[in-house]
């Protein structure tokens, strides 16, 4: 039979291995909570905000719930504001425009692609008054951002200098390629921040023309 004396010390050890172990689960705890939350914060290399953005929108990226939170509310608000949504598209095409514009966004996109799925889904409306506005996302971020020097007119699927910044020579001139990139290309990718009325597809084209991204 155990004395008192020997009970308090048995007690005096249990405690002391109950309070290791709780130690040891503690600090396991910790430990995996720090590895979660470094684990979740290297994953995550994305952007809530597209203000205040130090590296330049062809190359930040921004998080996919943060784009699609954004995208319902511009759903939202078009449903609420818009006098007449459905004027030039019927619900269904507006419809299938914004499940394509959601599953867009299900993942990391660039701050440029973020905005040209916006613009697409707002051309889907056919409303020249409701449009993203491309030069408000070239003020971000501004730094040694340049600008294209020409205009250009495009006739028969061929592009052609209409006008050039104090180079008056070349006016007329066929353009095949900028800075390695076809001139095709960089049409296709104005198109899609290009505003449209209608059915208006030829003045959709002239405005591209115009607007280089």
């Amino acid at each position: 039979m155990l004395r008192f004396s020997q009970l308090k010390l048995f007690k005096f050890e249990f405690d002391r291995i109950l309070l290791f172990f709780k130690m040891r689960l503690l600090k396991s705890l910790l430990f995996m909570f720090l590895l979660i939350s470094f684990n979740r914060i290297s994953a995550q290399n994305c952007n809530s905000y597209l203000m205040g953005i130090k590296e330049d929108i062809s190359i930040a990226k921004l998080c996919p719930e943060d784009m699609l939170y954004d995208l319902q509310k511009l759903r939202d608000a078009l449903d609420k504001i818009h006098p007449d949504l459905n004027h030039y598209a019927t619900k269904e095409q507006l419809d299938s425009a914004y499940r394509i514009a959601i599953k867009r966004v299900s993942n990391e996109l660039t701050a440029y692609e973020f905005s040209k799925t916006i613009s697409r889904f707002l051309n889907s409306i056919k409303d020249s008054h409701t449009n993203f506005n491309l030069q408000s996302l070239l003020f971000i971020n501004q730094k040694n951002k340049g600008t294209l020097p020409f205009f250009l007119i495009k006739i028969d699927d061929k592009f052609y200098l209409e006008s050039l910044y104090n180079n008056h020579n070349l006016k007329g001139k066929e353009v095949l390629e900028f800075n390695n990139f076809s001139v095709q290309d960089i049409f296709n990718e104005s198109l899609s921040f290009s505003l449209i009325e209608g059915l208006a597809y030829s003045a959709q084209e002239e405005i591209a023309t115009k607007v280089w991204p």
